[in-house]
């Protein structure tokens, strides 16, 4: 964990996630939740660092961009979120790296340096998702990717 990237990282954590707000991959629109971030995804971030510390980093990833998941929001929004702020932070190209997934196992011969990355882009976004506002209902639903 490296508290300054971190910092550096919060303001790029906002930006992203409100273009993914304002890109109404939460909620439409004319939808009564829209501008809000559903309420699970503060449990996601929050499991997601023990889950690497748990099982690791390739099979937390790979966990969090299933499909087939068991929950009320779509996970695979979170692991998106985490690749758009190491995208934005270290400057990569976005065709470069189209999931999390790949972008883990596309660097295996550095992966200490990159669960490092994934660890401080997920603090980051962990704080900044402060400065949004949740949805009450346990109920929602995010639109599909």
């Amino acid at each position: 964990m490296n508290k300054r990237e971190i910092e550096e990282q919060i303001p790029i954590a906002i930006d992203s996630i409100n273009e993914f707000i304002n890109n109404e991959l939460f909620y439409k629109k004319d939808d009564k939740s829209f501008g809000l971030i559903p309420k699970e995804y503060n449990g996601y971030i929050s499991n997601f660092g023990a889950s690497i510390i748990q099982s690791g980093l390739i099979s937390t990833v790979a966990f969090f961009e299933s499909e087939k998941s068991n929950s009320n929001s779509d996970k695979r929004v979170l692991t998106k979120l985490i690749l758009q702020v190491i995208q934005e932070y270290k400057k990569l190209q976005v065709k470069d790296v189209e999931s999390l997934l790949g972008y883990v196992l596309d660097n295996k011969n550095i992966a200490e340096e990159i669960e490092e990355e994934i660890i401080n882009a997920t603090i980051a976004i962990k704080l900044a998702i402060r400065v949004f506002k949740f949805t009450e209902n346990s109920e929602s639903q995010v639109s599909n990717l």
